[in-house]
């Protein structure tokens, strides 16, 4: 242990190093994009803004996976607020993504339970594609429900590219 111990690094978490989100998020776009044929052209402000906004629990590897899905779920080559997963526009962990917080949902006053099922359930389609790297197969026959199904549910959550 001394012997490998010679050198060693102190890293923050990413919610207290803000400037580094941003060319984080940056290049973790465009290697994305790169990876899976997306163009993309444009990062908006909106955007950036969200993510700073978020605590990052997941820290660097968290900000990939979400920075991944939201290129996937990007229109028109241009990567805006509304491509990110819901929990992080709503600036806090989501229960897929924080152990501390599994199995808690905060209900906010006048919220409904149809919409609170809803949000829920496009979280979890979102953690699930994640979780098989975006094959629709798998992510069906892991959520229990048709490929049918979740090609709807996609659809009418706007989690579809926009040629499909």
């Amino acid at each position: 242990y001394y012997r490998l111990n010679t050198l060693s690094f102190v890293i923050p978490p990413l919610r207290k190093r803000l400037p580094d989100i941003e060319p984080l998020a940056r290049y973790f776009v465009h290697y994305h994009a790169g990876q899976l044929g997306i163009d993309v052209l444009d990062v908006a402000e909106d955007f950036v803004e969200a993510l700073l906004q978020y605590p990052w629990p997941g820290n660097v590897r968290e900000l990939e996976n979400a920075i991944r899905s939201a290129v996937i779920y990007s229109q028109s080559g241009r990567m805006t607020v509304e491509c990110l997963p819901t929990h992080i526009l709503a600036g806090k962990a989501g229960p897929a993504n924080d152990p501390s917080v599994s199995g808690f949902f905060s209900v906010r006053r006048g919220e409904s339970l149809e919409n609170r099922m809803e949000l829920t359930e496009k979280e979890m389609i979102e953690q699930a594609l994640l979780r098989n790297n975006f094959s629709r197969t798998n992510t069906a026959r892991n959520l229990g429900i048709s490929r049918v199904t979740l090609y709807n549910k996609m659809r009418k959550y706007g989690m579809l590219r926009k040629n499909e």
